[in-house]
């Protein structure tokens, strides 16, 4: 019998990563990826992340649960941004829709250049990159990367 949310997961996957969207200003594209099929955390229900890049000011959106105690963390190293740097980040509680919160990072590009912003859902107080002892070393609920390109 086929997994028909397997299925419709992966039919999700191409689509999102096949998805783009041009400007004068630059290129971008967003992927968001379940590792897991059936996540304890709900994350696989979900609205999926986003972005929008509006000249050189890059906003992303990733909707999550605090009541799961979940958080999204970036994944860059330093110096892997590209042009882009941190701007500035929000948590907006119930803008996804009840229960749904929205983690919003904003970027500000120095110039033109290319850049693939990763994140991952992964437990409250991990991180990804930083000290040992806080990186989170299994599979994170979801990611998402934002691949972001200025022309000018």
């Amino acid at each position: 019998m086929p997994n028909y949310k397997a299925i419709f997961g992966m039919v999700m996957m191409l689509i999102l990563a096949g998805c783009s969207s041009g400007g004068q200003q630059g290129d971008h594209q967003g992927q968001k990826t379940d590792k897991l099929a059936e996540n304890s955390n709900g994350s696989a229900n979900l609205p999926a992340p986003t972005h929008v890049l509006t000249g050189r000011s890059l906003t992303i959106n990733m909707p999550y649960r605090r009541a799961d105690k979940m958080t999204w963390v970036a994944g860059n190293h330093l110096g892997e941004t590209g042009p882009f740097r941190f701007k500035t980040s929000t948590v907006e509680a119930d803008a996804g829709g009840p229960g749904i919160d929205i983690y919003r990072v904003v970027y500000e590009a120095s110039g033109p250049g290319d850049a693939a912003l990763r994140f991952a859902l992964v437990p409250a107080g991990k991180t990804l990159i930083g000290p040992k002892k806080t990186v989170f070393d299994g599979t994170p609920a979801s990611e998402y990367v934002a691949t972001v390109s200025v022309k000018e």
